[in-house]
């Protein structure tokens, strides 16, 4: 099993043994922490063009990272990076420990993918721009997405059945 957290400030030049996944220098570190040896690294990521980082962890030592709008799926064990997501504006993730989902949102849909990221189902559009997941139960997401107001709407989505049931209701003609 791993701890992990992300690193508000850089650490020192080798204290910890680093690895870096990314391309930039447009970086999001992270202190990885196995609990059964005791070893401690830093993982390097790229980041993408949003405000939120997020760290979920699968039981089999898979971390699944959310690094300002890119996704990484890596294995802690080893140390490597099992799938990158392309694209770069991802808002949030979740995963389901029971069915070994990834939950993604760009803040207009929502998908699920496999836990290697492999692409399983997508709901239609259910936000204006903005969805934010707050927790998952019973095979349910429960979240807020943005309906036009400054609270937001409670939404609940079933992820057997790929839908969605909020008191609002997307429709492209508000974007006329």
């Amino acid at each position: 099993m791993f701890e992990i957290k992300i690193l508000e400030g850089l650490s020192k030049s080798g204290e910890y043994s680093e690895y870096n996944f990314g391309k930039t220098n447009d970086l999001l570190w992270i202190l990885f922490l196995n609990l059964e040896t005791g070893e401690e690294w830093i993982g390097k990521f790229d980041i993408g063009i949003r405000n939120k980082s997020k760290i979920k962890i699968f039981q089999n030592n898979t971390a699944v990272i959310l690094a300002r709008g890119n996704i990484y799926i890596i294995n802690c064990k080893i140390k490597k990076v099992q799938c990158i997501f392309e694209y770069e504006d991802y808002e949030d993730i979740e995963i389901d420990l029971v069915n070994n989902y990834i939950i993604i949102t760009d803040g207009l849909y929502i998908s699920v993918h496999d836990k290697n990221g492999k692409f399983i189902q997508k709901t239609k559009r259910i936000s204006l721009d903005g969805i934010e997941f707050i927790e998952i139960k019973n095979g349910n997401v429960y979240g807020r997405l943005n309906d036009l107001t400054f609270e937001w709407c409670d939404f609940k989505y079933n992820i057997v059945e790929n839908e969605v049931i909020s008191k609002w209701i997307f429709d492209d003609a508000v974007l006329k």
